[in-house]
């Protein structure tokens, strides 16, 4: 069926194709109001049955646009339905009072209300602010007296984007001004995007360029990866930006003009152009890794390897492999910029070099700042990863790599099994894997997947040989990678609740955030031709309820009209025959 079939009805409504097969519910049976306020407790109850017996906490908080601030709270947790980690949607809480014993009473009645304790908690991740991590009167202080084995795991994608802010202080102001204003000069006006393209198109007629990023990317405080986007094509389209201000500065009224002949003048001088050809690929590289740590879901090993190698490549720009600190005319700038400032003094002999010492002295300050700050902020957070990453199988496969047992990480958890625990670790060495018929004659590369495999092994007497490890080894992998899954959370309510919308209910919004939240992380509604993904139970006697039907192979989980604002298509069917009416 093609995707947006539909034809209009006598009151010249909508109606979609596929709505001849399936019927939207709009309320729920029992008369209990929307179908949302119905659907949300249902996955609720869900995840109270699947919960294990250790978890993890995401938690942050935010504003949204009708001034209501939440708080965010996600858990992670090792689902044996699944057979994986899964990370959850708990709750949108609103919250007046922000201090550390008002949230820690938040958070724990959300944890209590799911059928857990927070002596359980084994993890607690955070966007670092400090009446989240202070070492008196917050969050974190508090759950540790509740769970002392917790572990704190400051979100790494919020230190990475400190880290390049604090380092940018090293550097002159005008390049900020640039990477703020030049966006915003094309930001709502499209009269001057189409004079700059016009111009670009002139300057580039054999199309050399074409394809290149134009510079209308905006910088934000909040989008971590922003920051390099936008340098990098200010960089790009540096001579047609030079062209278009000083046209511009003509051009303009005389409210504009003052900020085109500035922005004109920045452009003009060389030292900003070395400025950003040193900067640009350091930004980039630090935002490379920070989307790496976006992922829900990432190996360990990998993870403390990105750190790892980040770290000694920032050092090896400034530092000697003996450590010793290398003299400003050895420290690696750049190609780029070694070539633009050989140049210029060739041009300029003895002017031209003292300018080029100012700039790389301020280049060197922001190396320096930049592998300050990563030293800073990183190692409690890359200790954790090197800890887990010994649970990888190829280090507990390997007889020179794998660490010894009393090495393993979170040892508390080891407490109460751990003369079984470390004589599963000893024998799991001695089994031949491969041939193990739950691995299928591979073994996997993913440290979840191999421990799920290792737990589900027998012996000959029909026992499960290493379940006691396998318990411990995916605990300890339920530690999540970095706060952004709750990041996006909050995107999604700026989705759901708009200007227009900003009176929606905490009822409401919770309710669809919850929904969306659980088809996205879950991956629901994705594949098969005429499927029907059931996963939870029938309310009452007659109903059994489907989120993210699929018909003819496209997913209708973005439905037009309904009682659950345009985002899930539900749909009910008799109970006997599970057919759609």
């Amino acid at each position: 069926m093609p995707k947006w079939n539909c034809s209009y009805d006598s009151a010249r409504r909508y109606r979609a194709e596929w709505e001849k097969k399936f019927m939207l519910v709009k309320y729920a049976p029992d008369g209990s109001g929307e179908a949302a306020y119905f659907v949300s407790p249902t996955l609720k109850q869900e995840l109270k049955k699947e919960l294990g017996e250790k978890f993890t906490l995401l938690v942050d908080e935010s504003t949204d646009v009708g001034t209501v601030k939440y708080l965010c709270i996600a858990i992670r947790y090792c689902s044996k339905k699944e057979k994986r980690i899964v990370t959850e949607f708990v709750g949108l809480i609103p919250v007046n009072d922000t201090k550390g014993e008002a949230l820690f009473t938040v958070i724990k009645a959300a944890v209590t209300n799911l059928g857990l304790e927070l002596g359980n908690c084994i993890g607690f991740a955070n966007d670092g602010a400090s009446v989240m991590t202070g070492v008196d009167n917050s969050v974190w202080t508090r759950i540790q007296q509740e769970s002392p084995d917790c572990v704190q795991v400051k979100c790494i994608c919020h230190s990475l984007a400190l880290c390049v802010k604090h380092a940018f202080e090293k550097l002159p102001s005008c390049l900020g001004f640039l990477i703020s204003e030049i966006p915003k000069w094309f930001s709502k006006s499209t009269v001057r995007r189409a004079a700059y393209k016009q111009l670009f198109s002139i300057m580039d007629p054999t199309e050399e360029r074409k394809g290149t990023s134009l510079p209308f990317q905006q910088a934000s405080q909040t989008r971590w990866l922003a920051r390099g986007k936008v340098m990098y094509s200010i960089l790009m389209n540096w001579e047609e930006l030079k062209a278009y201000f000083m046209c511009a500065e003509q051009a303009s009224g005389a409210d504009a003009r003052y900020k085109a002949r500035m922005i004109s003048d920045i452009l003009n001088d060389p030292i900003n152009y070395w400025y950003f050809h040193c900067v640009t690929p350091i930004v980039m590289e630090f935002e490379g890794v920070n989307s790496y740590f976006q992922a829900t879901d990432a190996d360990p090993q990998s993870m403390e390897g990105e750190l790892a190698q980040h770290h000694h490549s920032l050092r090896a720009r400034v530092f000697s492999p003996d450590e010793s600190e290398l003299a400003i005319s050895e420290v690696d700038f750049g190609a780029r910029f070694a070539m633009k400032v050989e140049r210029y003094i060739e041009m300029h002999q003895v002017s031209g070099e003292t300018k080029v010492q100012d700039v790389k002295a301020r280049c060197y300050n922001f190396l320096v700042e930049a592998i300050k700050q990563v030293e800073k902020r990183l190692p409690p957070t890359r200790n954790i990863y090197k800890g887990l990453s010994s649970l990888d199988p190829s280090k507990i496969l390997s007889q020179t790599a794998r660490v010894p047992y009393k090495d393993l990480p979170f040892p508390t958890l080891r407490t109460h099994r751990y003369n079984a625990i470390e004589q599963q670790y000893r024998n799991v060495l001695h089994i031949n894997w491969v041939e193990e018929a739950v691995f299928d004659n591979k073994i996997p590369d993913d440290s979840v997947q191999f421990w799920i495999g290792v737990g589900n092994c027998y012996d000959t007497l029909g026992n499960k040989s290493f379940i006691d490890l396998a318990t411990y080894a995916l605990s300890c992998l339920v530690t999540p990678v970095s706060n952004a899954l709750v990041e996006r959370i909050f995107s999604h309510a700026t989705i759901v609740k708009t200007k227009l919308r900003n009176r929606l209910s905490t009822r409401t919004l919770d309710a669809i955030i919850r929904i969306r939240t659980h088809l996205h992380f879950r991956v629901w509604c994705y594949n098969a031709e005429y499927n029907f993904d059931l996963f939870f139970v029938a309310h009452e006697k007659n109903y059994i309820f489907y989120i993210g039907v699929q018909y003819g192979g496209h997913c209708i989980t973005r439905c037009p009209g309904g009682g659950l604002t345009n985002y899930v298509a539900l749909v009910y069917t008799d109970r006997q025959s599970s057919k759609p009416l």
